[in-house]
């Protein structure tokens, strides 16, 4: 059982607001993997204008939502699966599915090891693509980007793997929360070929709204389709998440530009990062940096100090208190980051 386990996320601005004594918009979070830019302009004015409508409950099929999802993502609405957030859906998979085998990535997602372990799953690690071995095994979980490394699977390896998992009856759970963020071509296409395909989108990160929580499960398995709606809590995604992002997703100039923005920062966080000697920095697809600390400096505590949150890697599978994660913003956060690492550096020595 996993009670002993520490699943803390990243992005608790609010705990830090009280232990620093500082208003929470002061707090410069870089724990948590949004896209820089904000939200869609049109995607707000599109709550602005339906907060009337809260006093009405949301369409109980979501049928404007879903015709917009899957024009977006080129499916059919009927192989849209809706969630309130993308980690409702993976506790909403381990559970239908009633327990079995799993093999997840280590490091990866916190989450898929949570929800597979309370829900009655035997779990397994693989730390890269040579340790996936489909032997008593009846899901894989993959994370394209990885959470927390940032690296990817290229398509050619997902499909070969993908047809070796359903000729052995093993579903393929592939998380692509960050694939907006990166080079790599989604995988949605696939869904029409493979029933034991099943793919997380997490319409939170690249649209800038974890607050309103909107998440969606691509999948043709009609078996897995109909337990997911005989279990469907009414009402579970609220009217303003669904009137922010349909026109959200028609905002091509904002998705355009994010993706440009985001290219730029990555690469310029990244060359900056690999100048410090006392880190070890890895490439990345996402809009994150991971790196790990070379010696005992407690870079947490010092950027801290100014305000500055970063992600901790030490609870994820594989990892220790010397690595981190750390996002990709705006220019003049990234320098702010970069400057207090740079003039703090000598100091940050523990004994």
């Amino acid at each position: 059982m996993y009670v002993d386990k520490d699943f803390t996320h990243g992005g608790n601005i609010y705990k830090a607001s009280e232990e620093l004594n500082i208003p929470k918009s002061e707090i410069i979070d870089f724990s948590a993997n949004i896209n820089p830019l904000g939200p869609s302009k049109k995607g707000v004015r599109g709550v602005k204008k339906s907060l009337k409508t809260i006093v009405n409950y949301p369409d109980p099929n979501y049928v404007q939502l879903k015709k917009s999802l899957s024009k977006y993502y080129l499916t059919e609405p009927d192989n849209i699966l809706l969630g309130n957030g993308a980690i409702e859906l993976i506790y909403k998979y381990t559970t239908l599915k009633k327990g079995g085998r799993a093999l997840i990535p280590a490091p990866g997602f916190v989450e898929y090891e949570k929800a597979l372990l309370s829900n009655g799953w035997d779990v397994s690690y693989y730390s890269n693509k040579n340790d996936i071995v489909l032997d008593a095994v009846d899901v894989v979980f993959i994370c394209n980007p990885n959470n927390p490394t940032g690296s990817s699977y290229s398509t050619e390896f997902l499909i070969s793997l993908l047809e070796r998992s359903k000729n052995r009856g093993i579903d393929l759970f592939i998380d692509e929360a960050f694939i907006e963020f990166s080079s790599y071509k989604s995988l949605t296409d696939q869904i029409i070929n493979f029933d034991n395909l099943y793919i997380l989108k997490s319409l939170t990160k690249f649209f800038a709204i974890p607050g309103l929580r909107l998440g969606c499960l691509l999948t043709t398995n009609i078996g897995f389709i109909n337990a997911f709606y005989n279990k469907l809590v009414p009402w579970s995604i609220n009217s303003l998440a669904q009137e922010y992002i349909i026109p959200a997703l028609r905002d091509k100039v904002y998705i355009k530009k994010s993706k440009k923005y985001i290219k730029r920062e990555r690469v310029y966080l990244y060359r900056e990062l690999s100048k410090f000697k006392f880190l070890c920095v890895y490439a990345s697809q996402g809009n994150y940096i991971f790196f790990k600390v070379l010696d005992n400096r407690d870079i947490m505590l010092k950027l801290k100090e100014s305000g500055i949150l970063i992600r901790s890697c030490s609870n994820y599978n594989n990892l220790d208190s010397t690595y981190y994660r750390v996002a990709v913003k705006k220019r003049v956060l990234n320098k702010k980051l970069l400057k207090i690492l740079s003039s703090s550096s000598p100091s940050l020595d523990t004994l």
